[in-house]
């Protein structure tokens, strides 16, 4: 075969691999027609370059890539850049095993160029085959929740099975010891990643219990200030009935009340209490947000905090997630239409929370589409976590997520059995 036809057809297999463990990775890259493009064009540029005896080491590789990558999703760069790293890395990770048992059985095997194909494909089905039948939401939310400590490990690993696969490149030998000590090195890597996420998630853990503490401390401040404005407002009407003209003590009590009734009107009390301090804090922060973006929320408890076996934080987020969606497409509305419901309570023994608000003009919004992670409503790739999560939470308690739209209005509501 000729050798500019192997390398291309070589290459594309190998960026086809790439662009797999990319999808495996994070759902955002699985546009077919921009990851074909990445992959041709990185195989056209392999080859051309092949041809005028241009060598292209890992580093520029990885920015070419990543280059292309950019220019397709235009997302932020440094974010492709390790996303490539990370993808690169597993894929030189499944080759050095693949390389390390063919050359085990046959010291000659990869001399032949139809056992490099035959290799190549094998991986690439696999990776695909993974991509198709296996569930990823998990590893999907923890790479993407952790990321940024990993891709510190990964880039270390990385340059080390760079310098591996190298070395192999220019002997096409593969030395039992060394390769050894690569998995030695590897293992090391994985432990050093497996404590940097535990040590991120004790973090999280401290941050979150010092962030209930607060929330509850300001809850009880707010109580004590109403409790103290309803003693003022009692004592009032108190001393009013003590007056001697009772028919006129009446009418001012009565005028005192209708002044009260309007002025809680007019400022809408942010605190709504659901039956539990920290959602009830939580939601008054939320109806404050709310008024300084122009939006209405209206709060509705139908039961006190209904039971949820959810944990509390988990409760949070999802509460949080469901108004955040609710306010972004509420906030391109016009101001009469800039109005969101939330509801809370217990149906036919089902617990159930649930957001209400007018559906974006022109919009044509698919529910398994905005279930999906990396679905955003503020538009560009690489975004949009919210109904993805609260999905992967009420599944996570034989729950489940339900979006119903028509016209006019979307619902979008979380059951707990």
């Amino acid at each position: 075969m000729d050798n500019t036809i192997f390398n291309l057809t070589a290459s594309l297999l190998e960026m086809l691999m790439l662009c797999g463990v990319l999808c495996i990775l994070r759902k955002d890259y699985q546009q077919k027609w921009k990851l074909l493009l990445t992959a041709v064009s990185m195989a056209a540029i392999a080859a051309a370059a092949d041809k005028l005896s241009i060598d292209i080491n890992t580093g520029i590789n990885v920015i070419l890539i990543a280059a292309v990558l950019f220019a397709c999703f235009h997302s932020n760069f440094l974010d492709i850049f390790f996303d490539v790293i990370s993808g690169l890395m597993i894929c030189q990770l499944f080759q050095l095993l693949v390389v390390f048992i063919c050359n085990s059985v046959s010291p000659t095997f990869f001399v032949q160029e139809a056992n490099i194909y035959i290799s190549l494909c094998i991986m690439a089905a696999i990776i695909y085959a993974v991509l198709i039948f296996v569930k990823l939401d998990a590893l999907r939310l923890y790479y993407h929740k952790y990321r940024r400590a990993i891709w510190v490990v990964l880039l270390n690993f990385y340059i080390i099975q760079a310098a591996y696969m190298y070395n192999w490149n220019e002997t096409n030998t593969v030395e039992e010891s060394v390769f050894i000590l690569i998995l030695v090195v590897i293992a090391t890597n994985i432990l050093l990643v497996y404590n940097i996420v535990v040590s991120k998630r004790q973090e999280e853990a401290v941050k979150h219990q010092q962030q209930l503490s607060d929330t509850k401390e300001e809850f009880i401040k707010r109580m004590a200030e109403k409790q103290h404005e309803f003693a003022k407002h009692i004592q009032l009407i108190h001393d009013l009935s003590e007056s001697n003209d009772s028919e006129k003590a009446l009418q001012q009590i009565h005028a005192y009340t209708l002044e009260l009734i309007a002025a809680k009107d007019k400022n809408q009390e942010a605190l709504v209490y659901s039956g539990d301090s920290i959602l009830s804090t939580f939601l008054m922060k939320k109806k404050e947000e709310a008024d300084r973006r122009g939006l209405q929320l209206s709060t509705i408890i139908r039961d006190p905090l209904p039971s949820v076996p959810c944990a509390q934080n988990e409760l949070i987020e999802v509460v949080g997630n469901l108004l955040d969606n609710a306010f972004e497409a509420a906030e391109g509305l016009k101001s009469d239409k800039r109005k969101i419901f939330f509801e809370v309570g217990r149906d036919n023994g089902i617990s159930f929370l649930q957001t209400i608000n007018a559906l974006p003009e022109n919009s044509a919004l698919d529910q398994a589409q905005m279930m999906s992670r990396g679905y955003s409503t503020k538009g560009g790739a690489l975004h949009g976590y919210g109904l993805s999560n609260i999905k992967s939470i009420a599944e996570k308690y034989q729950g489940k997520l339900e979006i119903r739209m028509n016209y006019e209005v979307i619902l979008v509501k979380v059951l707990f059995p």
